[in-house]
């Protein structure tokens, strides 16, 4: 396949480029629609019209992505994507019925992707990874921990490539009320809810045990308490509390739509690109073309170029 638009176009941008790939006469005969094997562009292109490319592709079985340069572009086009599938906004009333409970719909939804921010080995998943959501479910926090977080906040979800279920903050996934200039806001409030729930895990523990001291909840309670089994204590502890732990917890968020920087390492059958002002200036830039190369290299039939309008758009 060396001789395809997809190679032709990656073998390019193995070396610096002084404009947009479209126009270098080198590259003019790639651009069109050839099937599987296209390098198309979309000279008038929007970030719906990005998401309703990516729908298609997605009702059509194809593994697919939207790759970004910025973080703004990246969370206005999850939005879009799903605006567009017809998911409703998290937070929004989950019924009309006022004789119920007001739940809220939470961040994400059964087969929605989610894509993982940080790292976890206890989960064996990996920054930058998309998972296929099999089952959400609202969290009924334990005693102690209600005034640590708002009810509605924290979910379980289920992954379809993960047996072990795991958390998320709903709270904390990319809205349009958020500072998108400056993304860490975001992780740094995630790092500090993991280190208040190791915090009130151990008080949590502290008053467990002192309560099976004085009345065990069974035998092998009692049996740990005896030979002073910490560690039997602790598993027993973990059992009454579920796999409520902070290793069990994950920073992540919609998966539709990437920062290049977050699609290393992955692969899909076809990849969209939203060329914006800013992510046209990077790929000028001295060892800018790197960039765009790790773009192109993400897929395995075709590309397509969305020009997004030049709005001067610093948010990062």
């Amino acid at each position: 396949r060396a001789h395809t638009p997809v190679a032709k176009l990656a073998l390019r941008l193995r070396t610096p480029i002084d404009r947009a790939p479209w126009m270098l006469g080198e590259l003019s005969s790639i651009f069109g629609d050839r099937g599987a094997e296209s390098v198309r562009l979309w000279r008038s292109g929007t970030v719906e019209a990005a998401a309703g490319w990516l729908l298609t592709q997605l009702r059509s079985g194809k593994t697919a992505t939207l790759l970004a340069y910025t973080n703004g572009v990246r969370v206005e086009t999850n939005a879009a994507v799903r605006r567009l599938a017809g998911y409703p906004l998290p937070g929004a009333p989950a019924t009309n019925d006022w004789s119920l409970p007001h739940v809220p719909y939470p961040a994400i939804l059964p087969y929605e992707f989610m894509l993982v921010l940080a790292n976890n080995t206890t989960l064996n998943v990996t920054n930058g990874e998309v998972f296929v959501v099999e089952s959400v479910a609202w969290v009924d926090l334990p005693h102690g921990f209600n005034s640590w977080l708002d009810p509605h906040t924290l979910l379980r979800v289920k992954l379809k490539e993960r047996p072990q279920p795991m958390y998320v903050f709903s709270d904390l996934f990319d809205r349009a009320d958020h500072d998108r200039n400056d993304k860490n806001v975001l992780g740094n409030t995630y790092r500090k809810r993991l280190a208040s729930l190791h915090r009130i895990i151990d008080t949590a523990y502290d008053r467990w045990v002192a309560l099976q001291k004085k009345s065990p909840e069974s035998e092998e309670i009692r049996g740990a308490i005896d030979s002073s089994d910490r560690e039997e204590l602790h598993s027993q502890f973990l059992q009454a509390y579920g796999d409520l732990v902070p290793e069990h917890f994950v920073w992540a968020t919609w998966g539709y739509c990437l920062t290049i920087r977050k699609s290393q390492g992955s692969e899909w059958e076809r990849v969209g690109i939203l060329w914006d002002w800013l992510l046209g200036r990077s790929v000028l830039a001295p060892k800018g073309h790197k960039l765009l190369y790790t773009a192109v290299t993400r897929t395995q039939e075709s590309i397509d170029i969305f020009v997004v309008p030049d709005s001067r758009d610093t948010r990062r």
